[in-house]
C-alpha cells in the first residue's frame, strides 16, 4: 500500500498541466497578475510568497520567491508556451531551494484528434528523475486516460482511469497498479438531483480493504448559497466528516467550513473572499482554529493588469 501511496501525488497530477491545453482554457485572460501570499502559522511564524505572471504572444512566465518564518528564500521560474495551430503546449520550470540546490520539470503536450499526449520530465536535486506518459482518448461517451510513471530505480506505476456519462450524470473508474504489481482501485458515481448532485466513492486497497466516501453539494438560489456535505468511513469502520456553506456578497464570498476526525476533533476555516474592481484587486483571507483553539491564517491578494 505504502508503495502505491509513493507514486499516486505523481500520477493524480500528470493531467493537471495538460488540462489547460485540452480544455481550451488558455482563454483571453489578465496579460499579468502579481499575487502575494502571507501565512502565519499557530506559533506567530510568518511565510512570504510573491508570484508575478505575465503573458504575451502564446508565452506565460512565472517568477515566484518565498521568503520562510527564518528569512530562508526559494524561488521559482517557469515558463509555458501555447502554439494553437500545431495543438502544442510546453513547459519548463525551476525552483532553486534556499540551499542553492534545484529541481526541474520539462512537459510537452500534444493535442490529437480524439484527445491529447503529454510527455514530463521531474528530475530532484539530487538528480534523480522521473518520467511520466499521460495518453487521453474521447470515447463515445465519456474519456479515456491512461498514465505511465517510470521512477528513478526504473520501477514502473500506471493509471488507468475511464469516465462513462450516464443518463444521470457519471462514472468514473481509476485502478493504480504499483512497481511491485500492487493496485488500489476507486469507482466514483456522480447523480444530478434537483438543486445539486451527489457523489459517491469507493476505494479498495491492495489487501481488499475498502474506504467509502457519500458527499453532496446543493445551491440555493434566494440565498446564493452552495452548501457541501461528505462522510468518510475507513476500513475500520470509523468515519469523517465535512461540512461548508459558501455564500456569495457584494463583492465577493463568505465561505464556512468544518472537519471533524474519527476521534470527534473538529478544525473549522473562515474564508471571506473580495474583489475591488477600481484596484483591480482580488483578496483572500483565511483562519483555520484547530481542535485545541490553535489558528493559522493565510491572505492573498491577486493584482490583475488590465482586468480580466
Amino acid at each position: 500500500m505504502n508503495t502505491v501511496r509513493q507514486h499516486i501525488r505523481v500520477l493524480l497530477s500528470a493531467t493537471a498541466i495538460a488540462a489547460p491545453l485540452v480544455l481550451g482554457l488558455m482563454s483571453p485572460a489578465a496579460e499579468a497578475r502579481e499575487r502575494a501570499v502571507q501565512r502565519t502559522n499557530a506559533a506567530g511564524a510568518t511565510i512570504h510568497r510573491n508570484t508575478v505572471r505575465k503573458m504575451e504572444s502564446g508565452t506565460v512566465t512565472s517568477n515566484s520567491t518565498r521568503v520562510g518564518a527564518n528569512g530562508q528564500v526559494s524561488t521559482r521560474t517557469s515558463t509555458g508556451t501555447l502554439d494553437k495551430e500545431a495543438g502544442t503546449w510546453s513547459r519548463s520550470a525551476v525552483t532553486t531551494g534556499p540551499n542553492g540546490k534545484s529541481s526541474s520539470l520539462n512537459a510537452d503536450v500534444v493535442r490529437t484528434d480524439d484527445g491529447y499526449v503529454r510527455d514530463a520530465t521531474r528530475v530532484g536535486p539530487n538528480g534523480n528523475s522521473t518520467a511520466t506518459h499521460t495518453e487521453a482518448v474521447r470515447t463515445e461517451n465519456g474519456r479515456s486516460i491512461n498514465t505511465t510513471v517510470t521512477g528513478p530505480n526504473g520501477g514502473v506505476s500506471t493509471r488507468a482511469t475511464d469516465v462513462v456519462r450516464t443518463d444521470t450524470g457519471s462514472e468514473r473508474n481509476t485502478v493504480i497498479t504499483g512497481p511491485n504489481g500492487r493496485s488500489a482501485a476507486a469507482n466514483t458515481i456522480v447523480t444530478r438531483t434537483e438543486d445539486g448532485v451527489a457523489r459517491s466513492t469507493v476505494v479498495t486497497g491492495p489487501n481488499g480493504q475498502t474506504m467509502t466516501r457519500e458527499g453532496s453539494a446543493s445551491y440555493d438560489a434566494d440565498t446564493r448559497t452552495l452548501s457541501r456535505t461528505a462522510t468518510t468511513t475507513g476500513p475500520n469502520g470509523n468515519t469523517a466528516t465535512f461540512n461548508s456553506t459558501a455564500t456569495r456578497t457584494e463583492d465577493g464570498y463568505v465561505r464556512d467550513a468544518s472537519r471533524t476526525g474519527p476521534n470527534g476533533n473538529m478544525v473549522t476555516s473562515n474564508t471571506v473572499g473580495s474583489y475591488d474592481a477600481d484596484t483591480q484587486t482580488a483578496t483572500r483571507s483565511t483562519t483555520v482554529t484547530g481542535p485545541q483553539g490553535q489558528t493559522r491564517s493565510t491572505v492573498t491578494s491577486s493584482t490583475f493588469t488590465p482586468a480580466p
